[in-house]
């Protein structure tokens, strides 16, 4: 892995573990104006930025491998959908669809800390 690969790696990774802690995981979270969370993980890497987690490099960084990786889908819960289909999505409920953004946010992190 090249240096610049490996610094690629780290900015990503670390825009990544900022916007997770904006990432809402209950209603309850997304229901209080004061825990700023949000329910996507675009906008949870924007209120990163916004906070001074992370810079407008890091942000952009981190929604191009979300957005490579759902293509032409709008959010990832629509990619979700193609992928398991829309009934096992609604059977599951809104609070498993979070819980799966949380763990494909971890898996990220993780990827992106590994060298290749």
């Amino acid at each position: 892995m090249t240096t610049k690969d490996a610094a690629y790696r780290k900015r990503v990774r670390q825009a990544f573990k900022a916007g997770k802690i904006y990432l809402a995981l209950t209603a309850k979270d997304l229901n209080d104006s004061r825990s700023r969370k949000d329910e996507f993980i675009c906008l949870a890497l924007n209120i990163a930025e916004n906070h001074g987690h992370i810079d407008e490099r890091q942000h952009n960084e981190a929604k191009k491998v979300i957005m490579d990786r759902i293509g032409w889908h709008h959010t990832a819960c629509c990619w979700l959908r193609d992928a398991i289909g829309e009934d096992a999505v609604k059977k599951a409920g809104p609070v498993a669809v979070q819980e799966w953004r949380h763990r494909w946010v971890d898996s990220l992190i993780n990827e992106f800390s590994s060298a290749k």
